[in-house]
C-alpha cells in the first residue's frame, strides 16, 4: 500500500496534515462528524443516517477485526470519507471477509490517516 500526503481542510480554514491510501488529487466535501465508539466501524460506515458525511473515528486504531458482510447496516457505504489516527492494514477475526482498507478502497471512500482526532474533535465541538 502506498500512502500519499493528504490535507483535511475545514470550512473555517483550519487544516490537518495526514496521509491517504487513495489516489493523489482525490477530494471530497461533506460535513465532518465524529463517533467515539470503540467498535462498530463497519456498522457506522453503512448506516444511512451518516449519508454524505465524513466520519472521524476517535478510537486510536480502527480496522482490527476487518469486515464481514453480515454486520452491515445496509448494502452500501453511506459515508463520504473516513478520518483516522491509525488503522490496522490487516484484520484479525475469524469472521473477516475483507480488510477495512480494501473495503474502503473498493468503494472509493476517501480516507485520511495520521490525524490527531482528539484535537480535531475538540475543534469541531468548539467551532462547529
Amino acid at each position: 500500500m502506498h500512502l500519499t500526503k493528504a490535507i483535511l481542510m475545514l470550512e473555517d480554514g483550519t487544516s490537518y496534515k495526514g496521509w491517504s491510501f487513495n489516489p493523489p488529487n482525490t477530494s471530497s466535501q461533506g460535513e465532518v462528524v465524529f463517533n467515539t465508539s470503540m467498535t462498530g466501524y463497519q456498522e457506522i460506515c453503512t448506516d444511512p443516517s451518516y449519508s454524505g458525511q465524513i466520519m472521524t473515528f476517535t478510537y486510536p486504531e480502527i480496522g482490527n477485526t476487518g469486515i464481514n458482510f453480515e454486520d452491515s447496516e445496509s448494502k452500501k457505504i453511506h459515508i463520504k470519507g473516513v478520518i483516522l489516527k491509525n488503522f490496522s492494514q490487516y484484520g484479525y477475526n475469524w469472521r473477516q471477509e475483507n480488510s477495512l482498507v480494501n473495503y474502503l478502497c473498493e468503494n472509493n471512500i476517501l480516507t485520511i490517516v495520521d490525524i490527531d482526532t482528539r484535537t480535531l474533535v475538540k475543534h469541531l465541538r468548539e467551532c462547529g
